[in-house]
Order: structure tokens, then sequence, then C-alpha cells
């Protein structure tokens, strides 16, 4: 026997203004009543339209395929994005039944931050992906924010906290170690 679900309305956090991070929220918004939250300055960047063009054109315009480009750019346009509630440093709510804590994070975006459920999970965002060094080349990241403002409270975390990168399988923080300038899984255990 089937049970209908019926969602009304949806909460969106987001870690970052990247747009392989943000392109649902357009058409959830044409579906549900959406709340968004996101850190301040993510949400002045996606304001803007351009902001928000698709990553995946990235590629062809290398390979210098317009015509693909071109199919893209029309069938996937980028739209605005409005946040309906944002911070600056950091923000703490309930959700439900869940303690949420979102505190800006940035060196990968000046937008960044991470999102703490309950005393015991994390979404890091592309702040920390096990195995990957954190990428701060993109325009408005910074190498001394990332390393004065979010890599301690990284190295901070508890070793009980469950981890949910921006890409990659969840894990434990107990299965990595912060090495070679990047949180690494330890030797014999972890994800690969």
């Amino acid at each position: 026997m089937s049970q209908n679900f019926h969602v009304h309305s949806v909460t969106i956090l987001l870690t970052h203004e990247h747009p392989d991070h943000t392109a649902g929220v357009p058409a959830l918004r044409r579906e549900f009543s959406v709340n968004l939250i996101c850190q301040r300055e993510c949400a002045r960047r996606i304001m803007e339209k351009r902001n928000n063009r698709l990553l995946a054109l990235l590629p062809l315009a290398r390979q210098g395929k317009r015509k693909e480009i071109s199919f893209y750019y029309h069938a996937c346009p980028s739209e605005t994005i409005l946040a309906d509630e944002t911070f600056d440093r950091e923000k703490r709510f309930q959700w439900h039944e869940h303690s949420v804590f979102m505190q800006a994070w940035p060196g990968h975006s000046p937008g960044s931050c991470g999102i703490k459920v309950d005393e015991n999970c994390i979404f890091t965002g592309d702040a920390m992906i096990p195995d990957s060094k954190v990428i701060l080349r993109y325009p408005g990241a910074s190498v001394e924010a990332y390393k004065h403002r979010t890599l301690p409270k990284l190295l901070s975390i508890s070793e009980q906290t469950r981890i949910f990168p921006g890409h990659g399988m969840p894990c434990q923080y107990r299965e990595l170690q912060y090495r070679e300038g990047m949180f690494q899984y330890r030797a014999g255990g972890g994800h690969r």
C-alpha cells in the first residue's frame, strides 16, 4: 500500500554560492514554497544571474564547442536566486526537532559556510572534501581566510562527528587526518 506524501515547503541551506551547489534552487522554487538560508556574501553573489551559469559549459568552452555551448546556454538559462534569510558570521535556529548552526567559513569562496546539525553532523561544502585539496583559485577565494578563519574550525571538529562534504561520500571525522595541506583518509581505513 503506497502512502501519499506531500511536501508544501522546503528549507534550503546553501554551503556556498558556486553554481554546482545552487543550480537546483530555481526549479525547487517553481514546485515548492522555499525558504533559502545562506551567508550574506553568498546571497549577494547569487542575486547576479551571471554568477549562476552552468559549470558544465566550462569544459565545452575549453574545447571550442560553440554549438553545444549555445544549446546548453539556452536550454538551461542562468537565473537570479534570492535568499530569504541571511547571516554574516553565524546563525542558530531550530528546524523541526534539530538544532542547526551555520557559520561563515570563507576561503573556498567569500560566501562559504559550514552547517552543523545537532552535535554530530557537519556539512562542509567544499571547505573539506576528503583526499582533495581545497580549491582556492576561483574569483573571491582566499588562501589567508581559509588558513586563518576556516581551517582552525575544521581542525577542532569532534572525532565522533559525521562529515557530509560538498562532493563525495560522507565519513566520520575520526577517519581523517590533516596532512600535506588536506584532509586525508587515515591509512587502512576510509573511502577511496
